[in-house]
C-alpha cells in the first residue's frame, strides 16, 4: 500500500482518484454532482487543491481532498446553514478535509474503516507539514441519511 500527497499537476493519479470517487459519491451514494466520462469533481477541484489517495497495486482505492479555507470551500458554501458561522473559518492555515472515500470493493469493513483511519491520519501529517494548523471536515452516513460536523478538537 502507498500513500500519496498530490496536486492537479499529477494528471495521472488525479484522474484515477477522479474516477474512484465517481464510483463512491455518484454511483454508490448516488450524489447529484458533476460528472464527465466516468469522474466527479466540482468546483473546489482547483489547481490549489491538495489530494491524498491509497494506491494498491497502482489502482486507487481511497482518497480524500484538502482545501484551504482563505478560498471557497464546500463546508462553508453547502453546510452553513447547519454549521454555525463562528465554526466557518476563513484562513491559509485552516483547511477543509472533504471527499474521503474508500472503495468499496475492499471487502472488510475492518478493513475499509482502517484504511479511512489511515487516510485521515496521513491527511494530517501533510497538513502540518504545510503549515496548516486545523482541518474541518464534515461526513454523511447516507444509510442512516445524517449529518455530522466534526470540529478539529472532536477528531
Amino acid at each position: 500500500m502507498q500513500l500519496k500527497f498530490f496536486t492537479s499537476e499529477n494528471r495521472e493519479l488525479l484522474l484515477k482518484t477522479l474516477k474512484l470517487r465517481h464510483k463512491g459519491f455518484i454511483v454508490e451514494a448516488q450524489y447529484d454532482a458533476f460528472e464527465c466520462d466516468g469522474m466527479e469533481f466540482d468546483q473546489y477541484d482547483t489547481p490549489f487543491t491538495h489530494y491524498i489517495s491509497c494506491l494498491v497495486n497502482n489502482e486507487v482505492i481511497g482518497c480524500t481532498r484538502l482545501t484551504r479555507t482563505d478560498t471557497p470551500y464546500m463546508i462553508k458554501d453547502v453546510w452553513s446553514k447547519q454549521i454555525p458561522k463562528k465554526f466557518l473559518p476563513t484562513s491559509k492555515d485552516v483547511y477543509e478535509f472533504t471527499r474521503l472515500y474508500v472503495d468499496s470493493a475492499v471487502q472488510l469493513f475492518t478493513t475499509r474503516n482502517k484504511l479511512v483511519r489511515i487516510l485521515a491520519a496521513f491527511t494530517y501529517v501533510e497538513l502540518a507539514k504545510m503549515g496548516g494548523k486545523e482541518m474541518y471536515f464534515v461526513t454523511f452516513y447516507q444509510r442512516f441519511q445524517k449529518q455530522h460536523y466534526h470540529h478539529p478538537n472532536n477528531f
